[in-house]
C-alpha cells in the first residue's frame, strides 16, 4: 500500500470515529433530558439546544481538520 493511501484511510477512519462519537454524544444528550418522562422546563430546553450546538460545532471542527488533512 503506497503512503498516500495509507494516509487516506487513516483519514476516513478519522472521520469515521467522529461522526460515531457525535452521534453517542447526541443520545447520551437525548437520553439525559428525555429520561425523567416529562415535559422539560425553559432553562431545560436551553440548555439541551446548547449542548447539541456545541456537539455540533466540535464535530464541523473536526470534520474540517481531516477535510484539511486529505487536500
Amino acid at each position: 500500500m503506497n503512503g498516500s493511501a495509507k494516509t487516506f484511510q487513516d483519514v476516513i477512519a478519522k472521520l469515521h470515529k467522529a461522526i460515531a462519537s457525535y452521534h453517542e454524544g447526541l443520545v447520551r444528550i437525548d437520553r439525559e433530558f428525555h429520561a425523567p418522562k416529562k415535559a422539560l422546563n425553559a432553562d431545560q430546553e436551553r440548555n439541551q439546544e446548547f449542548r447539541k450546538s456545541n456537539w455540533k460545532l466540535a464535530f464541523a471542527k473536526e470534520w474540517e481538520r481531516n477535510a484539511t488533512a486529505i487536500a
